[in-house]
């Protein structure tokens, strides 16, 4: 989705988790952001708004290898990352 800044996107993207999470719970999401910083504190709002464990949200922003290792551990249901 597109909208200005502080217009709660990230509230409208961990709602649609949620419900995600509550229809699929073996479901897996994706959260894409343009900047490290930004996929950092998507993370840390994850974390303090669903009831999920430190382990099970991962950032990536970096190698390819690494996206792999994280898309692979089955504990990991949400992923925020950069392109």
């Amino acid at each position: 989705m597109v909208l200005l800044t502080a217009l709660w996107k990230t509230v409208i993207a961990e709602l649609v988790a949620a419900e995600l999470f509550h229809r699929y719970p073996s479901c897996r999401v994706l959260m894409m952001t343009p900047t490290k910083p930004l996929a950092l504190q998507h993370r840390e709002s994850i974390l303090r708004h669903l009831k999920l464990e430190r382990e099970e949200v991962a950032t990536v922003a970096g190698e390819t290898s690494e996206r792999s290792m994280v898309w692979d551990n089955p504990k990991v249901r949400v992923i925020t990352a950069t392109p």
